[in-house]
């Protein structure tokens, strides 16, 4: 009896060193491994359209034959593009459900996913072109402050429907590309432009834009705050080695970011607690780009 307690609680001890490493290992990964893996698997399919936005599309394009010569033509589209054309093509009204429908159709990102977490922008208040439609939709004056405290309050998806339905639902693709950057802190036009630039994005708690070739990745906490840049395991398989080099981490550096050992990434941090401005990502996102641009003129 005595030797069955004794090797129960050993069984015991030993289950709780193994839980112990684990947690500690799991501690330790970058953020691009510390994900949600929901949407991870599927970010390497992107260019297969359903059919809905394939007849959209041609539809827009004044073939509506249903002819399969233009199926490459779309598919070579930059996704901005084949959102435009989509939307021209559809006849549907762009209210709130359509457009985050239309989202993840193109570009395979979940924004109410992003609503749902409350992930995304954060932000002390919004631009005035999104304030101005929504205290419009709640019968007030565009210059009254009286309910911005309940307006950054209200759900991601809530903003997006009342500034849509505000606008008469007549907004052109471009500018509900800007309205959700503004409110999610998605930039749609940005992310159609990165497509096959070697560049990964991890952002909103989803794979943005990913590639099996890709040679860094550059990801986001939930809310945009702090801002991570790591070579790919792609870029290990290319050059034999871990570390960026010199003078990326001098562009780096001079944006402010701070390298971390134990996780092997640069890491910024906005000192204001807001969600990263757009010309900071641009700058961060320009230097990485540079980089590639180097890497490719030494081979």
């Amino acid at each position: 009896m005595r030797k069955r307690v004794i090797t129960f609680f050993m069984f015991l001890f030993i289950a709780f060193l193994i839980l112990l490493l684990v947690s500690r290992r799991q501690s330790k990964k970058t953020p691009g491994e510390n994900i949600d893996t929901f949407s991870s698997s599927r970010r390497f399919s992107r260019r297969k359209f359903d059919k809905k936005i394939i007849t959209a599309v041609k539809k827009s394009v004044e073939n509506s034959g249903g002819s399969q010569e233009l199926d490459p033509f779309i598919s070579a589209l930059p996704l901005k593009e084949v959102m435009d054309k989509y939307f021209q093509g559809s006849g549907k009204q762009l209210t709130g459900p359509e457009v985050r429908k239309a989202v993840e159709r193109i570009y395979q990102i979940d924004v109410n996913y992003v609503s749902k977490m409350n992930y995304g922008s954060s932000l002390f208040i919004y631009e005035l072109e999104i304030m101005q439609p929504v205290r419009r939709s709640l019968g007030l004056p565009i210059h009254s402050h009286e309910r911005d405290e309940e307006i950054m309050g209200m759900s991601k998806n809530e903003v997006l429907d009342r500034v849509l339905e505000a606008s008469g639902f007549q907004l052109t693709g471009w500018e509900v590309r800007r309205v959700i950057n503004h409110i999610y802190g998605i930039n749609l036009d940005g992310i159609s432009a990165l497509e096959n630039s070697g560049i990964g994005i991890f952002s909103k708690g989803q794979w943005i834009i990913r590639s099996s070739q890709d040679l860094f990745t550059i990801a986001s906490s939930p809310d945009d705050v702090e801002i991570y840049v790591w070579a790919a395991p792609f870029y290990y398989k290319q050059f034999g080695k871990r570390n960026i080099s010199e003078t990326l981490a001098q562009d780096l550096e001079k944006l402010e970011f701070v390298y971390e050992k134990e996780h092997g990434h640069y890491k910024w941090v906005n000192p204001t607690g807001e969600s990263a401005p757009d010309v900071f990502k641009t700058e961060a996102i320009s230097s990485v780009l540079k980089e590639i641009k180097n890497m490719h003129e030494r081979k």
